[in-house]
């Protein structure tokens, strides 16, 4: 599997091989001519829902997702406080992403609800150009206000909530239209 890290200034591409459900993984970064000895090896293991402990290189991390991630977008979480996103590249993603490129039109990205809450605050407006991680939205869910970010850059093309409005899990928040 490949994917792409980035934090605050900075990317990185890396190949992955590992069980999805914890254990060691083999890291090694994409297009590198690192030999196979240079390869990092990780130890993943679930501590409670969502948030894993990994060791990489004798030190030991605390990754906890933040809320707001769906299918499709990039993950974010923090590692022990430090903001991060993943993006998993697979052969599917690059080659659409490859032919979406060649197609050259407009795409549209739809926001989902990842939970059920209220719209607390709305952030921007329908035809705004919105940046990739602008909030657009506070949706207050189990007492703790989240941010509703933008996936990707664009125009806000339609805004489906209006303030004090609840929404269930899986329902459209937003449509953004990229070029």
């Amino acid at each position: 599997m490949q994917f792409r890290v980035a934090g605050t200034g900075w990317e990185e591409r890396w190949h992955a091989r590992g069980a999805a459900n914890g254990g060691t993984w083999e890291l090694h970064r994409a297009g590198g001519t690192e030999a196979p000895a240079a390869l990092l090896q990780v130890t993943v293991a679930p501590i409670e829902e969502g948030i894993v402990r990994f060791t990489l290189a004798g030190a030991t991390y605390t990754l906890a997702p933040l809320p707001g991630n769906r299918p499709g977008a990039p993950f974010r979480f923090l590692i022990d406080g430090d903001y991060f996103e993943l993006t998993v590249e697979n052969e599917m993603d690059l080659l659409e992403a490859k032919l979406g490129s060649e197609r050259g039109g407009p795409r549209e990205t739809p926001i989902l609800s990842v939970m059920p809450g209220v719209i607390r605050k709305v952030l921007a407006a329908p035809g705004e150009l919105v940046t990739a991680n602008q909030p657009l939205l506070i949706l207050e869910a189990m007492k703790m206000e989240n941010e509703v970010r933008s996936p990707i850059a664009g125009k806000l093309d339609r805004l489906c909530v209006r303030e004090g409005g609840t929404v269930a899990t899986g329902e459209l928040l937003a449509v953004i239209v990229s070029s």
